[in-house]
């Protein structure tokens, strides 16, 4: 069998594409809010109104893992207590691993993330943004930050890691001094995936996009 295209993701998680030189293009579900069975998570189907911001990466291997938030039901989407989860397949797309967990955090959101391949060590990164208030106080929970004037504990970032293609994660790790941050600053990560440069002075260094506010 022919060495597979990257696959394409369409329509956020609900649709991915897959082919290999005796294939021809054909679709699955990844990932459905108020479908998808989430391991460990008894009320997923429930719980779950959205998944969102996928990054994806392809492994040494030729494994598909794909990363994102699985977002709380929540009348303000960006901050609804996500958790990131993790799914990922060995035959091209054809058949996909149970969605499992890649951080909790509990009432907290985790927004935005981004992952990034170590094509040198076959390990993934990822980084994420985490607001510090509980979502289901929805915007009065910020707005009490605002009037205790302590919104050095808005936000925190941190890195985790998979050493075996995603299926189990580090513990996080806070990087919000390495980032030079004010401290509660926003840390916006992709979101998506980052890239490994192969040419130059640089080659193997690991590349995220984003910003600071």
């Amino acid at each position: 069998m022919g060495k597979p295209t990257l696959p394409l993701i369409l329509a956020a998680l609900t649709v991915c594409c897959y082919a290999s030189a005796n294939d021809t293009i054909k679709s699955t579900d990844i990932m459905i809010a108020g479908g998808t069975s989430v391991a460990g998570v008894s009320d997923s189907k429930t719980r779950y109104g959205q998944f969102r911001e996928p990054g994806m990466i392809v492994t040494q291997n030729g494994r598909i893992v794909i990363l994102a938030q699985a977002r709380d039901h929540s009348g303000w989407s960006d901050r609804s207590g996500q958790d990131l989860v993790v799914r990922y397949s060995d035959d091209y797309g054809r058949t996909w691993s149970k969605v499992g967990i890649a951080a909790s955090t509990g009432d907290f959101s985790l927004c935005p993330n981004a992952i990034v391949y170590d094509n040198d060590t076959d390990q993934i990164h990822c980084l994420y943004n985490l607001f510090l208030w509980d979502f289901n106080l929805g915007s009065k929970g910020r707005s009490e930050l605002v009037k205790s004037g302590d919104l050095e504990k808005e936000c925190k970032q941190f890195h985790i890691v998979s050493k075996d293609g995603g299926e189990t994660w580090s513990e996080p790790h806070e990087i919000t001094e390495m980032l030079g941050n004010n401290v509660g600053a926003i840390a916006v990560f992709g979101s998506g995936r980052g890239i490994q440069l192969k040419h130059g002075k640089h080659a193997g260094r690991l590349c995220i996009p984003g910003g600071k506010r």
